[in-house]
């Protein structure tokens, strides 16, 4: 039997603990970095 076209995610394993914190520390620093490249004058002309 020849599986196709399996959906995205059916096999993935659970993440571990430390690949949690790992990814929300990433999420984190990109709402960060988004936030500055919207406002960049805010810091320089205070």
């Amino acid at each position: 039997m020849i599986l196709k076209d399996l959906p995205e995610g059916v096999f993935k394993l659970k993440p571990t603990g430390s690949e949690k914190k790992s990814d929300a520390t990433t999420r984190a620093a990109q709402q960060i970095m988004d936030a500055e490249k919207q406002e960049p004058d805010a810091k320089t002309h205070g």
